[in-house]
């Protein structure tokens, strides 16, 4: 694994807390299959199993049992069957071999760690009546999870209807999403959710406030909720008040907050339904 950019804290994993700009090592990780990146706290995949994170600890999240920062990665305690890992700010998540899911790290945003509680974890706590996850997204202080036959189920905060359960109301455990049934995956943004059914369909749910839901309006909306005009989405992804789908001809399409340019439609206005990005 290579990392760069801001090493606040150590979350490169090369021993140091330099800023980088060009890539730089992992240290002694050498049988990563994939990478999370969080806030706070970067955690890795390793070919066996096993999840080592490196980073800000002061909420649990590297899942080594302590509160103690590393800038190289340590191995998260009791987890050797790991299939899939996602990252929020501050919390962790992992899809066990079994469908079983378990989270770690900040859980005071509303209970997104799904344990029950409302309490800091600084290692891995099983995410209650979970035992089907084929899946994970992890949102900003929300988490969501794609189970077998295509339902999703989301915990955590909800004030803006990112967990789709028609309310607004957080919950410390998995409820189903509503508005559909059959999808093939999941993500999660800062405080919208997404997800791609069967057919090809995006659909999105919870806040709206920059279009982020790409439904033509700035509404917020308490169930899944079809993006407009994208029909064929092969993959999808959900940003900081923005998402992004690629289709399956291979154009790839944003929609949301564009103050910064994120959109990539060459202009910084807001969309409320996805615009192509250009020149790719």
């Amino acid at each position: 694994v290579v990392c760069w950019g801001s090493n606040y804290f150590g979350i490169l994993g090369d021993g140091t807390t330099v800023d980088r700009p060009r890539l730089v090592p992992v240290s002694g990780l050498s049988d990563a299959i994939q990478v999370a990146a969080g806030y706070t706290q970067t955690c890795a995949l390793r070919a066996g199993g096993e999840v080592v994170c490196w980073g800000v600890n002061n909420y649990g999240q590297l899942g080594d049992g302590t509160n103690v920062d590393s800038t190289t990665p340590v191995t998260v305690v009791g987890l050797s069957d790991a299939v899939s890992i996602a990252a929020g700010p501050s919390h962790v998540c992992a899809l066990r071999a079994t469908g079983g899911v378990v989270c770690w790290g900040y859980n005071g945003g509303g209970g997104q760690l799904g344990d029950g509680t409302t309490m800091h974890q600084s290692t891995p706590v099983a995410v209650l009546g979970l035992s089907d996850a084929t899946q994970l997204a992890a949102g900003d202080q929300h988490s969501c999870a794609l189970r077998t036959g295509g339902r999703m189920a989301c915990w955590g905060a909800n004030g803006s209807g990112q967990l789709g359960d028609g309310t607004t109301e957080p919950t410390l455990i998995p409820v189903p999403v509503s508005g559909t049934s059959d999808a093939r995956e999941i993500t999660a943004g800062f405080s919208q959710s997404c997800a791609l059914r069967a057919g090809g369909q995006a659909v999105c749910w919870g806040g709206n406030f920059y279009g982020q839901l790409g439904d033509g309006t700035a509404t917020v909306r308490l169930v899944a909720t079809s993006v407009s005009g994208l029909p064929d989405a092969a993959r999808i992804v959900g940003g900081y008040d923005h998402s992004c789908a690629l289709r399956a001809g291979g154009q790839v399409v944003c929609w949301g907050k564009n103050e910064t340019g994120q959109l990539g439609d060459g202009t910084t206005t807001n969309r409320l339904t996805p615009v192509n990005v250009v020149g790719l």
